[in-house]
């Protein structure tokens, strides 16, 4: 039982090890994407136009990829071309925007435009990537364990985000010069390392079964998209509140996302504005504040599953904390811990109805803090 349970552990983390490369590469681009920018010269009102690409290539790309993988017909499998593809495709815009203004041979104009245009195919690239490792997932694992899958692709999750808020507060120029000559530089090497490295462990010690031919009933992408709008309109009225709501929630989301590493950098910088170096330690420091936003967010995906039930997971909690035939003191124990859950626990709607609810109180706090430590403390809630 023991050797079994360590097997299903051993799958779930190579299953899922290339999510934490992915998120470690989205981590670099959410939390250093905009002062990057404008240290490139681009005005804030067109920083904002570029982050428009991040929910665009979500609502085209991975539908698409989905659509598109789900009749792949290679030998490697239906997922896998699409995961090494886009991991290429990935890789190389990190390259670009690493060395932009060396490819734009020191023209200002030149370089904006590059790094815009990398922003645009890394984001339809990550998203490809995303796509296709959720599919991967959801192919590979029967329905019995979908759930124990989804919980280690939150896991790995969290462990990107740390890993790469945490690099972005380090001088990494000082730390490995032999990556790069400026923090961006070697920033994006070791994003793209550490994601060729965990997409490589995915694909090889994932198996894929490769598929025969094409569902005979398979259409075309724009046939696709008219089936999506179509579905869209005949899904229960429960599914398109759920889906109102996250609506709305990504609306706060996404600027979250996007301008919480500028938003500590700008408050770090007026406090220290005779600084010459305040531009450069600002951004470190707001990256500090993304890193512990990222240990917050690992400790809670640890510890609010056991605090929190579905309707499936209520009935076995309250089976398990009812009396039963095993007198020991070790199922005594064991009966009153889960007794103690069952009390303790909440519903996954009201759980995310206090998320929700804290997340709206936390970015109304934003225009009434004035200081780095409030604004952190505001970032890690």
């Amino acid at each position: 039982m023991a050797s079994s349970g360590l097997a299903d552990a051993a799958q779930y983390a190579t299953l899922t090890a290339a999510i934490a490369g992915l998120q470690f590469a989205w981590a670099v681009e959410t939390g250093f994407g905009s002062p990057y920018l404008l240290s490139l010269g681009l005005r804030k009102s067109l920083v904002s136009l570029v982050w428009l690409a991040g929910p665009l290539s979500g609502l085209v790309t991975q539908p698409l990829v989905g659509v598109l993988s789900d009749r792949c017909t290679s030998r490697f499998g239906r997922r896998r071309p699409y995961i090494v593809g886009s991991t290429a495709c990935t890789l190389v815009c990190l390259a670009v925007l690493g060395w932009t203004r060396e490819l734009a041979g020191g023209r200002e104009r030149a370089a904006q435009w590059l790094a815009v245009v990398a922003f645009y195919f890394l984001d339809f690239s990550v998203n490809a990537l995303q796509g296709s490792l959720r599919a991967l997932v959801v192919d590979v694992l029967p329905a019995a364990r979908q759930a124990a899958g989804t919980a280690w692709a939150s896991r790995m999750l969290g462990i990107g985000n740390v890993c790469g808020y945490l690099m972005g507060f380090l001088d990494l120029a000082r730390l490995l010069p032999f990556l790069g000559s400026t923090h961006m530089q070697v920033l994006t090497t070791v994003a793209s390392a550490t994601l060729a490295a965990t997409v490589a462990v995915t694909c090889w010690f994932t198996a894929e079964v490769p598929l025969a031919r094409p569902p005979a009933s398979a259409a075309g992408p724009l046939h696709m998209f008219s089936e999506l709008l179509s579905s869209l309109r005949s899904l229960p009225r429960v599914i398109k509140g759920v889906l109102r709501v996250q609506l709305l929630a990504w609306v706060g989301w996404f600027p979250f996302l996007f301008y919480g590493t500028t938003y500590v950098a700008h408050m770090h910088v007026a406090h220290h504005a005779d600084d010459p170096d305040a531009d450069q330690q600002g951004a470190r420091v707001g990256s500090l504040a993304m890193f512990v936003h990222a240990v917050v967010s690992l400790a809670a995906s640890l510890a609010l599953p056991i605090v929190t039930y579905s309707t499936a997971t209520g009935r076995a909690r309250r089976r398990a904390g009812s009396p039963g035939s095993a007198p020991s003191a070790f199922g005594a124990l064991q009966r009153a811990l889960h007794r103690a859950l069952a009390r303790l626990s909440v519903s996954l709607q009201t759980m995310w109805a206090i998320s929700l609810m804290l997340f709206s109180a936390a970015m109304l706090l934003t225009v009434a803090v004035s200081t780095v430590g409030g604004a952190s403390a505001l970032l890690a809630t």
